[in-house]
């Protein structure tokens, strides 16, 4: 079988499974953050983006005006996605949108004094939680890290922006990729179309 990466560098003696064990300790490294980050979320009611969402104002917000693009840049996200998260955030009493000082265009956002206070006391099980996700990290290693995986995210949409265009060239060549028929959904005795 022909290796699943196309960078020699990444390959060992022509094999791809030390490349491959790298993924899946990645993966599972990535699941537990997530589940950590949930976790976060679920103390305060809110989802795991919810809470990144509320952490990214509060990173920001020391350096001045904070608004829907910055967190959505800051954050990976789209513009829209977090417009709909951040009525939730105003709507729970953590957020605040005002007026942006600069442009009366958009809106600026802060926390509320009950995100900050939730916030703070949060720190006391997330200070223990988070050295236990990193434990095994040295400051050296940490700094490495930090660096090689800012490096990695533009990687990664490169990477999904060529599997689209893959997928969209090459895979009915490879793959019998059908148009799949959504089944009709039932709703209150009605057939409902699912696209």
């Amino acid at each position: 079988m022909r290796a699943t990466i196309a960078k020699e560098e990444l390959l060992t003696d022509g094999s791809d499974s030390e490349f491959r064990e790298f993924i899946h300790n990645l993966l599972a490294v990535v699941v537990r953050m997530n589940d950590v980050r949930a976790g976060y979320g679920s103390l305060l009611g809110l989802s795991g983006t919810g809470f990144a969402i509320l952490v990214s104002i509060l990173q920001q917000q020391k350096l001045g005006d904070v608004g829907i693009n910055q967190v959505a840049a800051h954050l990976h996200l789209s513009g829209s996605f977090v417009t709909t998260e951040v009525v939730k955030l105003v709507d729970a009493d953590l957020v605040e949108k005002t007026e942006n000082s600069y442009d009366r265009r958009r809106v600026s956002l802060t926390l509320t004094p009950k995100a900050l206070s939730q916030l703070d006391a949060l720190t006391e099980i997330q200070g223990p939680v988070n050295a236990a996700l990193f434990g095994s990290l040295t400051r050296k290693d940490f700094e490495q890290l930090s660096r090689i995986v800012e490096r990695l995210v533009p990687c990664g949409d490169e990477a999904l922006m060529l599997f689209d265009y893959l997928r969209k060239t090459r895979g009915k060549e490879l793959f019998d990729l059908a148009p799949r028929t959504p089944r009709p959904s039932r709703q209150r005795g009605r057939a409902y179309s699912a696209g």
